[in-house]
């Protein structure tokens, strides 16, 4: 059904008849790449409740680009199907092999900058949650408490951001930066905002480089406040706690693929405690 609902979906928009179709790893949304006689793209395919949330992330990503930060926005609005939505993207060819350098995480602090400075107006709201995992593991439950206790303080100033700008969601072309993949942008604390994407862009081959992470936050101050109090760095683990979380509750023991996932999560959640720590 969901293979003749976008064949429907793609005929009404006059962008041809499928030539080959297939699913892209995902764990929350089902994504297909899908080659037509006319184009080549990209669909995601929502079972949720939120589409007027999808809708506000959507225009918020389109502010952002008519502020000069490029992002990949959809070429239709939101298409409903039977069960769900679909949106539709233009595939992007983009260089999926290269390294950050020094310079490239300069250029990425100085756009997450930016995103805050213009903290858009928006009815998304702040997703900052208590994490209430049950993990034997003496770090990560040091990490979930010091998280815990930052929340009330991260809360007080907060603005939109990307949420979950990390190297999987930048896409690079003639070493230009394009934003993706808009689903969880909301209002968070801009401090743990950029203290989490110094870890995550500095994150190579289990540890973190340290030149790299001090880099991208000299390089965020030069634009944005930034806030040194000694919990918020703790809250910046709050979205990958929480991914953590939910994974958990599933039967992750039996899964290969998922307990690949939470194995990688801990191994990282505990680099980043000991670095943040020290």
């Amino acid at each position: 059904m969901m293979h003749d609902e976008i064949e429907k979906i793609l005929a009404n928009r006059s962008l041809g008849a499928i030539s080959g179709i297939r699913g892209i790893d995902s764990y929350q949304n089902q994504v297909f790449d899908v080659f037509t006689n006319v184009g080549h793209y990209v669909i995601k395919y929502y079972d949720d409740d939120l589409l007027e949330k999808r809708r506000a992330q959507v225009e918020v990503s389109k502010i952002w680009n008519e502020n000069g930060i490029k992002c990949i926005l959809p070429i239709s609005d939101f298409c409903m199907g039977a069960q769900g939505y679909y949106v539709i993207y233009e595939y992007f060819d983009n260089d999926t092999r290269k390294r950050l350098s020094l310079d490239d995480i300069k250029k990425l602090a100085k756009i997450q900058a930016q995103i805050h400075n213009l903290n858009t107006n928006s009815s998304l709201s702040c997703d900052y949650k208590k994490i209430e995992l049950d993990i034997k593991n003496d770090n990560i439950q040091d990490l979930i408490q010091r998280c815990n206790k930052g929340i009330a303080n991260a809360k007080k100033n907060v603005v939109i951001s990307h949420n979950d700008y990390k190297p999987k969601n930048i896409l690079w072309r003639d070493d230009e930066s394009y934003l993706v993949d808009f689903d969880a942008v909301s209002k968070v604390n801009p401090t743990c905002a950029a203290y989490e994407s110094a870890l995550t862009f500095s994150y190579e081959k289990g540890k973190i480089d340290d030149e790299k992470f001090k880099a991208y936050l000299k390089e965020y101050r030069k634009y944005a406040d930034f806030n040194d109090s000694e919990y918020l760095k703790y809250v910046c683990v709050n979205g990958k706690m929480r991914w953590l979380e939910f994974i958990y509750a599933k039967d992750w023991r039996r899964d290969q693929k998922l307990y690949e996932e939470v194995m990688n999560l801990v191994f990282e959640l505990e680099n980043y405690y000991n670095y943040i720590k020290n």
